[in-house]
């Protein structure tokens, strides 16, 4: 799949990914750059690993499983052509919840205040 127009800065690589349907784990293989016939960069496989507003971080990897990985960077799919070779199913890597105690969950219970009002402990043990 070409990037298109990518290379003329119309739009950007993570709304380029997200009409791919590709996403976070998704393994793609990247064609050859070539300049007039002439191989400058050979083939890439990736795995993406973070997609943002703008921008998609990933990493290299020697194999379709995302064996022998190199450094995460921020991925360009303006130069060569790419292919999906493997997008991780629901199943395999379930999203881990995000959560924020008291807004996306009960915050915990507040200790009752003792019959007398006081809010610390009172007594020679104290």
């Amino acid at each position: 799949m070409s990037a298109g127009d990518l290379r003329s800065g119309t739009r950007s690589a993570a709304s380029f990914v997200n009409e791919q349907g590709w996403v976070v784990g998704s393994i793609l293989a990247g064609g050859p750059i070539t300049t007039n016939g002439h191989p400058i960069e050979s083939a890439r496989r990736v795995r993406i690993t973070a997609i943002g507003e703008e921008h998609v971080l990933g990493r290299s990897c020697l194999s379709s499983y995302g064996a022998g990985e190199g450094r995460e960077s921020s991925l360009s799919f303006d130069c060569r052509d790419w292919t999906l070779m493997e997008s991780p199913t629901a199943d395999a890597h379930p999203p881990a919840p995000a959560t924020t105690p008291g807004i996306d969950t009960p915050a915990p219970p507040t200790p009752a205040k003792p019959a007398d009002g006081r809010t610390e402990p009172q007594g020679e043990n104290a």
